[in-house]
């Protein structure tokens, strides 16, 4: 028997991590520039209640309402809040491409093919409220992406 207290064993830590890290985390803060946390969508983020609301409304409202609502809440937040620029970036490059979509299809099917975009753009904003309630990053499955 060792007298060796580390004796092999992790005593709470998981294989390869350090101290006060998860799994495959670096030691950065989730709101510095190159943070993965806040590049990757992996896990809730540090944010304000405000910020989530905000950005669940941009995907939301942009459901409801098209590129208008999350134009404004992009614009009025991008510069005070990355985790609503990231959000207001990414519901607008949706429905921009909705718009689009509804556009070609629409001319295409004198307007019977919307509905089946319409029905998946509400899907998918539902979708992206729900991850920014939640604190995290959403990207739409299908999206332009013409902000960055």
């Amino acid at each position: 028997m060792s007298n060796d207290p580390n004796d092999g064993q992790n005593h709470g830590q998981g294989y390869g991590q350090n101290h006060g890290q998860g799994y495959g985390q670096t030691p950065s803060s989730p709101s510095s520039p190159s943070s993965p946390a806040l590049m990757s969508g992996s896990g809730p983020l540090a944010v304000t209640a405000e910020e989530r609301q905000m950005a669940g409304f941009a995907h939301l409202l942009g459901a409801i309402f098209g590129l208008i609502v999350p134009l404004v809440l992009w614009l009025m937040k991008k510069d005070t809040s990355r985790f609503v620029d990231a959000h207001g970036k990414e519901a607008l490059n949706f429905h921009i491409t909705i718009m689009i979509a509804y556009a070609t299809i629409g001319s295409v099917t004198c307007g019977v093919g919307v509905l089946p975009i319409w029905i998946a753009s509400i899907i998918f904003g539902v979708q992206g409220f729900q991850k920014a309630n939640a604190g995290e990053l959403y990207r739409y499955p299908v999206a332009l992406r013409l902000i960055s």
